[in-house]
């Protein structure tokens, strides 16, 4: 098999180990020691991508830019020996798992909060519960005043 030598010249000048390097692949561009991972704002929230750089925050420094409406620019630059193309598929990783636990939670809100709703009813008594529930349906004007239990009491014993 014969190789050009132009072939391997580009290789080598596209080569993420040389001095001056510069690859990109998909949505990350390799430098000589960081990698920068370019984002559509449209795919992953802002949050989300807080959350995924929060996560390799121990193995990274983090640099977040751009316009949150446009593109986002994260820049991430190892703290240690660690490997640029195995940083940037971890943060891709995070990202990913971020925006799945995001749509689950939002898809899941009306559902926790009816089973917190119902957990916090379940320790009340039937006419305590009865007492609570009209009074969150009431407006301020037409609410009852709460009397303290000593005063309410008070003559009984």
């Amino acid at each position: 098999m014969k190789l050009k030598l132009s072939s391997i010249k580009r290789f080598l000048r596209n080569s993420p180990f040389s001095a001056s390097s510069k690859m990109k692949t998909d949505n990350v561009t390799y430098h000589k020691d960081y990698i920068e991972v370019e984002l559509s704002p449209k795919v992953y929230s802002v949050d989300t991508v807080f959350s995924a750089s929060y996560v390799l925050m121990d193995r990274a420094y983090i640099i977040i830019d751009g316009d949150p409406k446009r593109k986002l620019m994260v820049r991430l630059r190892p703290k240690k020996k660690y490997s640029l193309k195995d940083l940037a598929h971890e943060f891709n990783d995070e990202l990913l798992n971020y925006s799945v636990y995001d749509a689950q939670c939002r898809r899941n809100s009306r559902l926790r909060e009816e089973l917190l709703k119902r957990a916090l009813f379940t320790n009340l008594s039937p006419s305590k519960k009865a007492r609570v529930e009209t009074k969150h349906k009431r407006s301020d004007e037409t609410r009852e005043t709460l009397v303290p239990w000593e005063e309410k009491y008070r003559n009984e014993s």
